[in-house]
């Protein structure tokens, strides 16, 4: 999601009450990013990614890229970064946000994602505006 004001954020925050619960909220620059998504992938819980500028870690790539393996059935798996299998929950949810007001993401990355701009436009905030003025009356 692209999100200069920061709308985004509290929407999704609000939307999924999970992430707050389970502190799943983080940036690219965590040290351990694949430990970080191991419980969410496995129990099926939202993620979300904040900061994200024009480029994500490639260890994002086979969630993006929905590269799960099912075995036994209906167990899913998936591979991070190279590591063990984790198990995959079809609940998972991953979500970013990018505080760049244009940012120019590569075709790849736009190609395996749904990009939502969050942008506020002049008609846009009026009708924000005019929408708490008639609440408030």
């Amino acid at each position: 999601m692209i999100d200069p004001q920061g709308q985004a954020l509290t929407w999704i925050k609000e939307r999924e009450p999970l992430m707050k619960q389970y502190d799943t909220v983080f940036t690219l620059n965590v040290p351990n990013l694949r430990d970080c998504l191991k419980m969410p992938l496995e129990n099926g819980y939202p993620v979300l990614i904040e900061s994200i500028e024009n480029e994500v870690d490639p260890l994002l790539d086979p969630v993006l890229e929905k590269q799960y393996t099912s075995k036994g059935g209906k167990k899913k798996t998936i591979v991070l970064g190279g590591g063990e299998p984790l198990d995959y929950d079809d609940n998972f949810r991953l979500y970013m946000t990018s505080r760049l007001a244009n940012p120019h993401f590569s075709p790849e990355l736009a190609a395996k994602s749904t990009i939502i701009d969050f942008t506020v436009t002049q008609g846009g905030l009026e009708q924000q505006l005019l929408g708490r003025l008639i609440s408030m009356e």
